[in-house]
């Protein structure tokens, strides 16, 4: 449904031919007798949360997949309300009940994003099939994905011109002193104590963390970081190896690791987040809204200097973010480019967790403060994992908490187990993350979502999503020099081998072979061996 309506640009003589087939009565909205009289109580069979796909009918035996559907259904003291979302088309419509034909048959109202009123009739089969037909020639089939859709709380329409409540409850915030506030729809507080979480499959400890050097892949693959970038700086990165590390068990200890001091407050912070049709406006200036960072330039005098230097200041950013309002996963996920690949809750960009020569950042680099955070060349504050300062204000067990926004829109979650431990990369796919019930934009729903662990690549692995780029006058969104982490033009000869290829096929040139991706600051497809 690229324009709303697909359902606009059906022909009325196939409308009319599929209508019949469901027997559908048009509905008069100004006749309140029979309204009084029809809108008798529902079955809660259509209690639940429903997925499934849009469809085009273009004759009995042949139809077209307009879109994915996702419906929040509950049938409470006999009543049906819920929402649907569907990108580009409805963003959290609330429904509303107009005839009850039976126990399993019912016609609704809904409002798409552009004001327009449509008509859905939904028919359940069974407990786990829903069938529906727009008023149009458009036909919804679902399966239920979630038996518990009483426990959601169905929010009302927001108003995509005004600041959204943040799916932690907190509204935009602008600046360090901002107070947390939540409204109708928005989740009560950061962490939701009532989703089950499985149990982390060999829990990490945190003072034996698996450095993750060489986990870099060309393709999704759990447990490393399928990255755009695969020719790193043969420079160094820390200077010099810190005693926290490891070398012989290729373990560091984080809670041995040397910090920057200083406690510097950022008043003059953004982090706003908004709606807009199918989108998340999200804009920042890279400077977090709710902890202190360190001094930087670090001081000669600091111990921090001994292990790696950071001659670089923090300095203030324009990060401006279109995300997907309700993400979609997509059947090849996608490689992360070097630097930014999130944003998080305290205002600051995430990056991936490779350092300039393509090691474990959280592992070697000394040059974080107490939040985890340092500045790059622009002076771009940022951290490379799920800081300290966030994961201190999570639960303790059987919690999960939003911390983020991936760059595909998905969001990302601490979560941890009943004996209050992270998950691992054993509970997570390829790109680090999983599908069960989390608190997103105020409802309970069964989702794809990011989960963030102790283990190495730590966040993300890949992206399960499409992308997006920042419009940003420096890093913030997908950079071409994140944290020292440059690419350079590729050969011509390295361009050609991928002329006429997709993202991930096989190449070769000058006796070398690859696989085709985009580098990071590039537009097109290169062969990168």
């Amino acid at each position: 449904m690229k324009k709303i309506n697909s359902c606009k640009f059906i022909l009325f003589i196939m409308s009319f031919s599929f209508l019949s087939l469901f027997n559908y009565k048009a509905l008069s909205h100004n006749d309140n007798e029979l309204l009084a009289q029809t809108l008798k109580p529902v079955s809660d069979r259509f209690t639940g949360i429903w997925q499934g796909k849009v469809s085009q009918i273009i004759s009995k035996k042949k139809s077209s997949i307009i879109g994915n559907i996702a419906l929040t259904l509950c049938v409470k003291d006999g009543k049906l309300n819920g929402t649907v979302n569907q990108e580009g088309v409805y963003s959290g419509a609330a429904i509303t009940p107009i005839r009850v034909h039976s126990k399993k048959d019912v016609d609704v109202t809904l409002n798409d994003i552009e004001g327009d009123i449509h008509t859905i009739r939904l028919v359940t089969i069974g407990s786990k099939k829903l069938n529906g037909s727009f008023s149009k020639n458009l036909f919804i089939y679902t399966k239920k994905v979630d038996l518990d859709g009483c426990s959601i709380t169905n929010a009302p329409p927001k108003n995509n011109n005004q600041p959204e409540s943040q799916p932690n409850g907190n509204s935009s915030s602008s600046g360090s002193q901002q107070t947390s506030t939540s409204s109708s729809g928005s989740q009560q507080g950061a962490i939701s104590p009532t989703l089950p979480i499985p149990d982390a499959i060999n829990p990490i400890d945190a003072t034996k963390i698996p450095i993750g050097d060489g986990s870099i892949s060309t393709s999704a693959k759990v447990g490393n970081v399928f990255s755009c970038q695969t020719m790193f700086d043969s420079g160094v990165g820390a200077s010099v190896i810190g005693p926290w590390v490891n070398t012989t068990a290729n373990t560091w200890d984080s809670t041995k690791k040397v910090t920057v001091s200083g406690n510097v407050s950022w008043p003059n912070a953004i982090f706003n987040v908004t709606t807009s049709g199918d989108k998340r406006m999200i804009t920042s200036n890279g400077l977090p809204i709710n902890h202190t960072t360190g001094i930087f330039p670090i001081s000669s005098s600091e111990p921090a200097y001994a292990y790696d230097r950071n001659p670089n200041s923090i300095k203030e950013q324009s990060i401006n973010l279109s995300l997907p309002l309700n993400p979609t996963v997509v059947t090849t996920p996608s490689c992360l480019p070097a630097g930014a690949i999130a944003i998080l809750t305290d205002g600051a960009v995430l990056f991936n967790p490779l350092d300039e020569v393509g090691r474990d950042a959280p592992a070697y680099e000394t040059i974080d403060d107490q939040c985890d955070g340092h500045p790059q060349q622009q002076g771009l504050y940022h951290h490379h994992n799920i800081p300290s300062c966030i994961l201190s204000k999570t639960g303790s067990a059987n919690t999960s908490t939003f911390v983020g926004y991936a760059y595909d829109g998905f969001g990302i979650y601490v979560e941890k187990d009943k004996n209050g431990k992270l998950l691992t990369n054993a509970n997570l796919d390829e790109c680090h993350g999983r599908i069960s019930k989390v608190n997103w934009d105020g409802n309970l729903i069964e989702m794809y979502h990011y989960v963030a662990t102790l283990e190495y690549p730590y966040v993300l692995g890949c992206y399960k999503g499409t992308p997006v780029q920042s419009q940003s006058n420096q890093s913030g969104g997908q950079p071409s020099q994140p944290g020292g982490q440059s690419g350079s033009t590729p050969p011509t000869e390295a361009i050609n081998a991928c002329s006429g290829k997709s993202s991930g096929n096989s190449c070769s040139f000058s006796s070398m072979s690859g696989t085709c991706l985009i580098p990071p600051g590039q537009s097109q497809l290169s062969c990168i061996p």
